[in-house]
């Protein structure tokens, strides 16, 4: 009897149902994140120079000004837009009714996932809405709040970066193998 229960086992072990790659499969949201998160940073990691590289300026050549703004804005938009992100997150948490607004969005949508059921029928006109138009819906409706309330802030951050990379990018000089790379 247990030389038969050792064979089922091994022929159990021995023979899966299904291919094993190695991938492991998310088992919280969590994980589910992290998965995401990592495949975005494979994916746009190559993005971003590295700092020391982009923190070089020399005094530009007018001559080369138009140059050096587009090689460089090419080669390091994965860096503006980590500043302009890194700009934006500092100014929300330094605004007080930018952070309301953003936490009484962020209960609202939490509210919103738990009710948007297919149960939950919404009715507008004698129209039934459905489920991704409820979700489009109140997603337009939160981008509306967030312009109305932070768009002065979030316009004005990315007003300003756009000014930090333009004088960045006039001011970082161009390496020889980028205007190659460029020319082909």
């Amino acid at each position: 009897r247990d030389w038969r229960l050792a064979q089922v086992c091994f022929c159990v072990m021995s023979s899966p149902a299904g291919t094993m790659d190695g991938e492991q499969v998310p088992l919280t949201s969590l994980d589910e994140a992290k998965v995401k998160l990592s495949q975005f940073a494979e994916k746009y990691g190559g993005l971003i120079k590295p700092w020391k590289t982009f923190a070089q300026v020399a005094k530009p050549e007018q001559a080369l000004a138009r140059q050096r703004l587009e090689a460089n804005i090419r080669t390091y938009q994965g860096n503006y837009a980590v500043i302009l992100v890194t700009l934006l997150l500092v100014a929300i948490l330094l605004n007080p009714s930018c952070l309301i607004v953003l936490a009484l969005l962020g209960a609202g949508w939490v509210v919103f996932v738990k009710k948007n059921t297919e149960d939950w029928k919404t009715v507008v006109g004698g129209v039934d809405i459905t489920k991704p138009q409820r979700t489009m819906l109140c997603g337009i409706l939160s981008a509306v709040l967030v312009f109305y309330f932070a768009g002065e802030l979030i316009f004005s951050v990315m007003g300003l970066t756009a000014v930090l990379a333009g004088l960045h990018a006039i001011s970082h000089p161009v390496d020889e193998m980028e205007q190659d790379n460029e020319a082909i």
